[in-house]
């Protein structure tokens, strides 16, 4: 029969309140742990989990921790509420001005946390109230506190001196909408709208739209006062810096002015403008009426092109059109000529295929190989003896000189490895460059089957391994466990695969951490590994044991796949060390795959 440690909260415990200036920051509690005999727990180091329950005993959690403590020599512990290590919620959130608060105290006792007591919060919520009540009006301090007037539908009886918009410190006044900052006035008057500057409506340097629209009006800066008036007027109103007509600029010759396309321009000289090709001085007649003659400009027929057969010293076999083999020095001489007729062929050449070549010396020609002088009779008869050119056998490559029956050899760099023969059936593995019967030795840490060793069986040969990172949805790395009140019925603390089946079997709910670790999968070498599964509570607890070696790991908790009940599943925290349980609905934590090989 277990023995239940329980703690005696009497006229000893103290409730007091721990605030930073006025939001309220925890609650001291003070209490006296006895044990199931009423003996006092003294220097006893314990567990406690605190829940703060909604509108009852068995209302729905707001706000959990857990805190480990040491009682003194009289079972006396001290802890502040609040401050503990938060597993559901956030205690500054709690709307203790219209919420009825209850307390549920449990012990840690063995792998599970168990209720010992369960009160209703009765003066607390009040006490956190005043930390969010109105402000007092006046210097009378007993003057009751008020609402603020500001309101929605408007605001009567303000007075100005008391009810106003901004504040009375050196500080920049934001003004935001959904959560974006859009509009900001500076401490120094100046108004700022998203990263626009006002400075001064009243006279605006920038390009600003409304305000430099009215500015423009003013002025009288319009289209039509740019074309008609020719008052290219800008903000500083000074007509000798504006843009003007072409036609009024001095020095334009007249040809422009009546908008006539004079060729012409502003230095109203005829002589350096652009004329037709057929009035420019020096252009031969021939090209002064349009007709096609081979010609240019120095009318000097002797650098024309001319027709090829037309040219001084072609030979007559271009003349006539005919393919002679002949080029324009007239010489047969240098002709590209066929190979049997030129002079000094040998006759071998003459008649096909002899092996000869130009020079009429046999003594150079290919040979056959056993023709060659100097080659061993081992090769001259076509017979596979294990030698060479220099008929030395003490530099050819052997082989051992032991095998036995059954036997293998590998070189190892440096000289023949024989390896002892196998067994019937028994697989040769190479394990690092060397061929090993059986599985090769695995160590914790080893790259093996797709992720990082992190246990092994006596055997040594399996175990199981962690994916490389934490399993992501969408991009978040954060979120549930997956159907809040509903047990699927994943209750085993040892066995993870089972109960991620269980669970995708009874929860369909999209990216629960089951169906990350259970949708994961990578191919190494060619081996696809898609059976990985979300670890039990004590196949977690191994993996944070070997978390420095596994790596990745985030300062958070992680979900394990074993469920305590239809709304509560076993978390651990990497961050501290220590197993609890926490909602399913809860989003805040992460998950790492595990597969067994």
């Amino acid at each position: 029969m277990k023995k239940i440690i329980s703690i005696a909260v009497f006229s000893l415990m103290i409730f007091s309140f721990v605030f930073s200036q006025i939001v309220p920051q925890g609650m001291n509690f003070q209490a006296v742990a006895r044990d199931s005999k009423g003996q006092v727990l003294a220097d006893k180091d314990i567990t406690l989990k605190i829940s703060l329950l909604a509108e009852g005993p068995s209302g729905k959690v707001i706000y959990s921790e857990i805190h480990d403590v040491t009682t003194s020599n009289l079972g006396l512990f001290n802890i502040i509420i609040g401050e503990g290590v938060a597993g559901i919620g956030v205690f500054e959130k709690i709307a203790w001005s219209h919420t009825s608060v209850w307390m549920d105290m449990a012990l840690e006792e063995g792998d599970e946390f168990l209720s010992i007591s369960t009160t209703r919060l009765l003066t607390v919520p009040y006490a956190f109230h005043a930390g969010t009540a109105g402000e007092v009006i006046g210097n009378n301090p007993t003057e009751k506190a008020i609402t603020l007037y500001w309101k929605t539908l408007g605001n009567t009886g303000n007075n100005p001196q008391y009810h106003f918009l901004g504040n009375i410190d050196s500080k920049d006044l934001p003004f935001r909408t959904n959560n974006l900052e859009r509009m900001r006035l500076l401490a120094g008057g100046d108004l700022q709208m998203t990263g626009n500057n006002i400075k001064n409506l009243g006279d605006p340097v920038d390009q600003q739209d409304a305000a430099t629209r009215n500015y423009v009006d003013l002025v009288g800066l319009t289209l039509e006062n740019l074309i008609e008036t020719h008052t290219a007027a800008d903000g500083d109103l000074d007509p000798t810096n504006e843009l003007q007509k072409w036609s009024n600029l001095p020095g334009i010759p007249a040809g422009f002015a009546d908008n006539t396309d004079n060729v012409d321009d502003a230095d109203n000289d005829p002589t350096n403008e652009l004329q037709k090709w057929s009035n420019l001085p020096g252009i031969p007649a021939d090209f002064s009426d349009n007709t096609d003659n081979v010609d240019d400009a120095d009318n000097d027929p002797t650098n024309e092109l001319q027709n090829w057969s037309s040219l001084p010293g072609i030979p007559a076999g271009f003349l006539d059109g005919t393919d002679n083999v002949d080029d324009a020095d007239n010489d047969p001489t240098n002709e590209i000529e066929t190979w049997s007729t030129l002079s000094g062929i040998p006759a071998y050449l003459l008649d096909g295929d002899d092996v000869d070549d130009g020079d009429n010396d046999p003594t150079n020609e290919l040979q056959k190989w056993s023709n060659l002088p100097g080659i061993p009779a081992g090769f001259a008869d076509n017979t596979d003896n294990v030698d060479d050119a220099d008929n030395d056998p003490t530099n050819e490559i052997e082989l051992p000189t032991n095998p036995q029956n059954g036997t293998m050899a590998y070189y190892n760099g440096g000289a023949w490895q024989v390896v002892a023969p196998g067994s019937h059936g028994q697989t040769l593995t190479f394990c690092n460059g060397v061929p090993t019967w059986g599985p090769c030795n695995l160590a914790i840490g080893d790259f093996y089957a797709g992720g990082i060793i992190f246990y092994l069986d006596a055997s040594g040969h399996h175990g199981l391994v962690a994916a490389l990172s934490d399993q992501d949805y969408n991009g978040d790395f954060t979120g549930a466990w997956g159907c809040e009140g509903t047990y699927v019925g994943a209750g085993s603390y040892s066995i993870g695969s089972n109960n991620t089946t269980a669970i995708l079997n009874g929860c369909g709910e999209p990216g629960i951490a089951a169906r990350r670790c259970g949708d994961y999968s990578v191919t190494v070498d060619g081996i696809l590994y898609d059976d990985w599964f979300l670890p039990s509570r004590q196949e977690l607890f191994l993996m944070y044991q070997q978390k420095d070696i596994i790596g990745g790991f985030s300062n958070s908790s992680y979900w394990s796949s074993t469920e305590v009940n239809s709304n509560w599943a076993w978390i651990y925290a990497f961050d501290a060390g220590y197993a609890y349980y926490g909602n399913k609905g809860a989003n805040y934590m992460r998950c790492r795959a595990i597969r067994a090989f």
